[in-house]
């Protein structure tokens, strides 16, 4: 079958074929059996960074998607002598003549979907590493580390948005993205609980002085 670019653009050329099944990612031990400790928030960030590089490797899971052809007249606005002209190579080779063409995704798009998922979910496990390494004595310090933990809350609402997103435009596995999207609001609680308690150990400190 043809796909659109080869009809009508060379410039949307590359397309996305994937064949492996859809990566799932459910993760090792469900949520509601976990035991939640201090460096939780740290596993489960690394576990979605895996997750979510995974996925972008297999470009979404997304498949092609097949149209029929008439769509692809309207879609393109042929001009009448054109569209006569395509139809006639469809009805003169049998091998293009079943009323189907592949549709793909530009790979542009792709490409710059996955850069920005990777670059937002490094930046979450880059801003933990750095709040990690402080150990608040001073108000200062305890600001510094807060300000990471901040940016990496924004991180996962970053990541829930853009794979919110992606839902919209893409073919992929809602019921899989579900359960990505579960993990990034579990990850963001334990990052809200992590700045509470924080605040609470430094002011217990500055009591017992």
């Amino acid at each position: 079958m043809l796909t659109y670019q080869s009809l009508y653009s060379t410039a949307l050329c590359g397309a996305i074929q994937v064949k492996k099944k859809f990566y799932n990612f459910s993760m090792s031990v469900p949520k509601y059996k976990r035991k939640e400790s201090k460096l939780q928030v740290f596993v489960n960030a690394t576990r979605l960074r895996r997750a979510i590089t995974q996925w972008c490797l297999r470009d979404f899971g997304i498949k092609s998607r097949v149209r029929k052809i008439s769509n692809l007249f309207s879609a393109v606005k042929f001009l009448p002598e054109d569209a006569e002209l395509v139809e006639e190579l469809f009805n003169k080779y049998p091998e293009m003549n079943d009323g189907r063409v592949l549709e793909d995704f530009p790979a542009w798009i792709v490409q710059k979907s996955k850069i920005a998922l990777i670059e937002e979910v490094n930046s979450l496990c880059r801003n933990l590493t750095h709040a990690n390494s402080i150990y608040p004595q001073c108000e200062k310090e305890l600001t510094q580390r807060r300000l990471y933990i901040n940016v990496a809350i924004g991180c996962c609402e970053n990541l829930i948005s853009q794979i919110e997103f992606i839902s919209d435009v893409f073919p992929v596995n809602l019921n899989s993205l579900q359960l990505l999207c579960e993990e990034l609001k579990h990850e963001e609680a334990l990052l809200k609980s992590l700045r509470k308690t924080d605040a609470r150990r430094y002011n217990e400190r500055q009591g017992a002085v």
